[in-house]
């Protein structure tokens, strides 16, 4: 009994030594398949968020204006706040808690130019015109030239947009807000008290220097316009001539073409009335006429030279009275023609 007892436990312990393998076997194969599951939901997740998400089509960037078009490096820290304080540097939505301007991609070159345009109400910026920069090595200062806003971003890169202005503006925007400041003055509770200290007239003689420096703009800008409109009118004058030189070329030569059509069909006779035409250049040209022919003949032989005219006349040589190629009849209607011999000249 004892050894019967014995070989059943050995037995109970090889079963459950199986047992317990099994079941350690098993949670390890349980957690490899449900980490294998998590890891691979995981990365389809990923997978499946980056490949749904589309560029957005707006950009984001800085802006900042400068006060004129001559400059080629990027001003220092003090002359940016100076032209802050002249209303130029950042855009007027860029100062009210918004950090960067935001351009749409599909936008066309004239909406940027609307959206830079209103972004500086305080500038004439539609007047004087602009042109589009960035920053590169050493601070200078590249302008741009682009067919479209995506394409503008690719050149920008991580630099601002910089606006340069066609011509200074800083005077502009001083003596614009110097003008609103005498045209509606600060209500104060004091009697006026007047400034006639050196320091007062001397900011007076600044102000009255600024506002002259914009009236030469100004009539510098009306003369500029001006002679565009009297270049453009004498472009279109010239166009005008243009296109009746070739009309009246196009009929010259369509003449030319019928009288040598016409003159194919008479020919000249054996005999008849010898007459010889001498041309402007010195040539002389002889041919014999019937004298039933129609004049038209005559004026088609001459007239059959490429350098002939659309109208002519012909003159005899002792006579003051020429002969319009416009003329109807026959050779004998006109009696100073029908003499033999007799010489004409064009």
């Amino acid at each position: 009994m004892s050894g019967q007892s014995s070989s059943n436990t050995r037995v109970f312990n090889t079963i459950f030594s199986a047992a317990a393998r099994a079941r350690h076997e098993l949670r390890n194969t349980d957690t490899l398949f449900s980490a294998t599951r998590r890891l691979f939901r995981r990365q389809v997740q990923r997978s499946q968020g980056s490949a749904g998400r589309r560029p957005s089509p707006v950009w984001k960037t800085n802006i900042f204006l400068l006060s004129g078009p001559n400059i080629d490096i990027l001003p220092s820290p003090s002359d940016v706040q100076r032209l802050k304080n002249h209303g130029l540097g950042n855009p007027v939505h860029e100062g009210t808690g918004t950090t960067s301007s935001k351009i749409n991609l599909n936008w066309s070159l004239s909406e940027l130019n609307n959206f830079v345009c209103q972004s500086y109400p305080n500038i004439s910026l539609n007047l004087v015109g602009f042109e589009l920069a960035r920053a590169g090595k050493g601070r200078k200062l590249k302008k741009l030239q682009v067919n479209s806003v995506r394409e503008l971003k690719e050149k920008v890169g991580k630099s601002r947009l910089y606006i340069l202005p066609r011509a200074d503006v800083s005077q502009e925007t001083y003596s614009t807000s110097a003008m609103s400041r005498s045209l509606f003055p600060e209500p104060s509770t004091a009697p006026e008290v007047q400034d006639i200290s050196p320091e007062a007239e001397s900011t007076n003689s600044q102000h009255l220097g600024v506002e002259q420096t914009l009236l030469d703009w100004q009539s510098l800008r009306s003369q500029q316009d001006k002679e565009y409109e009297e270049s453009l009118l004498a472009d279109q004058e010239n166009e005008r001539r243009r296109q009746c030189y070739k009309a009246w070329e196009e009929r010259r030569i369509k003449a030319i073409e019928e009288r040598q059509q016409r003159l194919a069909q008479y020919k000249e006779p054996s005999s008849g009335l010898l007459l010889k035409f001498k041309y402007p250049n010195g040539f002389i040209r002889k041919r014999t006429f019937n004298v039933s022919d129609p004049i038209q003949v005559l004026f088609d032989f001459v007239g059959q030279d490429e350098m002939a005219s659309e109208i002519f006349s012909v003159q005899q040589a002792t006579s003051s009275t020429p002969i319009e190629s416009t003329s109807s009849g026959s050779l004998m209607d006109h009696n100073n023609i029908c003499h033999s011999g007799r010489g004409f000249q064009l």
